[in-house]
C-alpha cells in the first residue's frame, strides 16, 4: 500500500448516513458523534454495515464544512431520527491511501490535488475518506490506514497550466496543525 494514485471505477454504494455542517475542527469528534447513532438505527432495522466508517465532503464556506459521515450497507435503510439513506456515487474515482495519523492527511490530499492537475483530469464533486483502522482497536496512528477517494469529474479542469495546485483547504489547515505541533514539539 503506497502513496500512488490509481483510478478506480466504483459501483454507487448504498450508505446510512448523518449529514451535518459543522467547524473544520470538529472533523474529527463529528465521526465520533454521529456512528452511535447510526449503529443504533442499522441495529433497529436488522441491517448490518458492509465496510468502514466514511466522511464525504459536500461543501466548505470560511471555517464550516458540510460533511456526510456514516456507514456503508447492503441493501438501502428506511433511516429514522437524523440518520438517512444515501448513497456514495458509482463512477471513476482517483484513489490514495493515507498511512499516518489524521493531523498530516493534508499531506496525501496534496498528493492527489498534484495528480489531478498532471492527468489534466478534473476533480468530481464530494471526495470521501474511509477510515480503514479503527483507532480503539490500533492506537499507534503511524499504522492508520486511510483511503482517500476523488470522483473524476467531466470536461476539462479549471486550473491554468503551470498552476499550483493545493489540498482542499480543509484538509491544508490539519497539515498546518500537524507543522505547528511538530514545532512546539521541537522546542
Amino acid at each position: 500500500m503506497g502513496h500512488e494514485v490509481e483510478i478506480v471505477r466504483f459501483d454507487p454504494q448504498p450508505v446510512a448516513s448523518v449529514r451535518l455542517t459543522i467547524h473544520r475542527d470538529e472533523l474529527g469528534s463529528a465521526l465520533e458523534e454521529v456512528l452511535p447513532d447510526i449503529i443504533e438505527q442499522l441495529n433497529r432495522e436488522g441491517v448490518e454495515a458492509t465496510g468502514p466508517p466514511f466522511t464525504r465532503f459536500h461543501n466548505s464556506e470560511g471555517t464550516n464544512l458540510e460533511i456526510e459521515a456514516g456507514l456503508p450497507v447492503g441493501t438501502r435503510v428506511a433511516g429514522g431520527g437524523r440518520v438517512r439513506a444515501s448513497e456514495l456515487p458509482g463512477g471513476e474515482a482517483a484513489t490514495i491511501w493515507h498511512v499516518g495519523s489524521y493531523a498530516t492527511i493534508g499531506e496525501s490530499f496534496g498528493r492527489l490535488s498534484s495528480w489531478f492537475a498532471k492527468s489534466h483530469k478534473t476533480q468530481g464533486d464530494g471526495p470521501w475518506e474511509v477510515y480503514v483502522t479503527d483507532p480503539r482497536m490500533e492506537p499507534d496512528p503511524d499504522h492508520w490506514q486511510t483511503q482517500i477517494i476523488w470522483p473524476i469529474g467531466e470536461g476539462e479542469p479549471d486550473s491554468e497550466e503551470g498552476e499550483t495546485p493545493r489540498a482542499p483547504e480543509w484538509r491544508a489547515s490539519s497539515r498546518r496543525r500537524a507543522a505547528t505541533a511538530d514545532s512546539a514539539e521541537e522546542e
